[in-house]
């Protein structure tokens, strides 16, 4: 199951690319995907939805070259 995170501050905003993609790495790490990493995502932070889409898309297509 998935390690509860939890942040006693306010939210902190996710608006640069480098930002989100640390965010998904280390919700990633913890064992969240799909859905379920988006939906932990906009709970812990207040999210540039037009930046992830961007970060996740350029990440999506590197992967593709790499492959």
């Amino acid at each position: 199951m998935h390690d509860a995170i939890s942040f006693d501050d306010p939210k902190l905003r996710l608006t640069s690319r480098g930002d989100i993609l640390t965010a998904i790495g280390i919700l990633k790490l913890k064992g969240y995907e799909g859905e379920d990493l988006v939906r932990e995502l906009i709970s812990l932070f207040y999210v540039d939805l037009d930046a992830y889409n961007e970060a996740v898309f350029e990440e999506e297509q590197l992967g593709d070259r790499a492959a």
